[in-house]
């Protein structure tokens, strides 16, 4: 299925701060704008008496942000957030690597899943690991066997996705 199509019925959204290129077969790509973002609220704590500069970093919060999103869409990826989607009931949200690790946390992915419920217009049903069966958060592959780079060595889209579950 496109990515325009998953989109179209409420199955994708693309919560990285830019474009995502998906490339399908020699020269063949799709491109889905960004619907939005996430964001990591990250802490920071020295590590006294190391020889070398050393911090702790975790992450205890996020933000989400949606764009304007045509509602029939958000209805459609409400309804698939709660599992209630006519044909697949699954939401999957594009995030960056470090984002998808962060929500490896219960605790982080259910406060993800509720924002991203707000957001949505919808109280999701589920909590926690339960969510698994209908959000499935993805990552663009940047690894060797999927990134495709401009003649310059810049990222220019991938040929996969990834979950970190």
């Amino acid at each position: 299925m496109a990515l325009k199509e998953l989109f179209e019925a409420g199955h994708l959204l693309n919560l990285t701060p830019h474009p995502l290129t998906l490339f399908r077969g020699e020269g063949e790509a799709e491109t889905l704008p960004s619907h939005g973002s996430v964001r990591l609220e990250e802490k920071v704590q020295e590590v006294p008496n190391w020889p070398l500069p050393l911090v702790r970093k975790w992450f205890e919060g996020l933000t989400v942000a949606l764009e304007p999103i045509p509602a029939d869409i958000c209805q459609y990826a409400a309804a698939n957030l709660n599992g209630g989607g006519a044909d697949g009931h699954i939401l999957m949200v594009a995030v960056s690597g470090i984002v998808a690790e962060a929500l490896r946390d219960d605790r982080l992915r259910h406060a993800f899943a509720r924002r991203l419920g707000d957001l949505l217009g919808v109280e999701p049903e589920v909590s926690g690991r339960d969510l698994d069966p209908h959000l499935v958060v993805i990552v663009p592959d940047t690894g060797p066997e999927s990134v495709v780079r401009d003649a310059d060595g810049r990222i220019i889209g991938v040929r996969r996705f990834y979950t970190v579950r």
